[in-house]
């Protein structure tokens, strides 16, 4: 019984920190529906405004898990599991080509998704999001989604989510665990096949290279071309912007290839101690 409850304690100390995201989204949706339904306004309305309904809710996320994050590093440090100095920004090189990484891994995960999509039934996914983006501007969406969505979603899943399992567990087991929470989380079958990988890789590569932001700026990567794409849509869709897509997607591949190769090689190094 006493193994049984430490297990249960283990779990749920890594798993109600989403348990208070969620809490923090159902209050700011349910105060801007009733705004917006004591205003006149109809469900429509409230669809056009989930991006900034997210966004707020992100925002207050950040705020209220960082002294959650920052609690956790001081009890490492403390018991001397990681070092007391944290790398918090990757230089400006590893900056870059992670968020060249992130928009390749991006592309070519939702090329997979799409198509292994086409044999699972239709979850409404691409008409919800149509519905919410539908004329957004480009800067609008890119504050919410690009900016704002993956700091809230990295700190939630990779500084609290991940390194609390990898407290107790490996680094794999606990990359494999909140990834498929991270896809869970996401609510839709072609979403969390698709934040499912990317969450493992991200986890990955934050346990190995140390870097405390690298994969919020991995994610902004993945959410900024997934932006641009969307926005850009109809002009892909000419000869002109077809060629551009595809030297973009051209250089996103080669991107994939080196900074995966280049990222895993660090990982592989030996580490005298963990740095997050």
């Amino acid at each position: 019984m006493i193994k049984r409850n430490h297990i249960l304690s283990f779990l749920w100390r890594a798993a109600y920190p989403v348990a208070i995201h969620f809490l923090v989204g159902q209050v700011v949706a349910h105060i801007f529906l009733t705004v917006i339904l004591w205003m006149g306004g109809s469900s429509k309305d409230y669809i056009a405004a989930a991006m900034t309904v997210t966004g707020i809710a992100d925002l207050l996320v950040i705020f209220i898990l960082l002294p959650l994050y920052f609690n956790d590093s001081c009890q490492r440090k403390a018991k001397g599991i990681i070092p007391l100095f944290t790398r918090y920004f990757p230089s400006v090189k590893d900056c870059v080509l992670l968020l060249a990484l992130g928009a390749g891994l991006a592309e070519y995960l939702n090329m997979i998704v799409l198509t292994l999509t086409q044999w699972l039934p239709e979850d409404g996914y691409a008409e919800q999001m149509s519905q919410i983006l539908d004329g957004k501007s480009f800067i609008y969406m890119l504050l919410w989604m690009g900016i704002i969505a993956p700091a809230a979603e990295e700190i939630l899943f990779r500084w609290l989510v991940f390194l609390r399992l990898r407290d107790r567990l490996g680094c794999i087991v606990s990359a494999l665990l909140s990834g498929l929470a991270f896809g869970i989380y996401h609510g839709n079958i072609s979403q969390a096949i698709y934040a499912g990988v990317l969450g493992f890789l991200f986890a990955y590569i934050f346990d190995g290279t140390g870097v405390l932001t690298s994969t919020i700026f991995l994610h902004i990567g993945a959410n900024v071309w997934g932006v641009a794409v969307e926005y850009l849509a109809d002009y892909f869709t000419t000869d002109t912007g077809y060629t551009i897509f595809g030297v973009m997607s051209g250089f996103l591949m080669i991107c994939v290839i080196f900074g995966l190769r280049y990222f895993f090689r660090i990982c592989s190094r030996p580490k005298k101690g963990r740095l997050l």
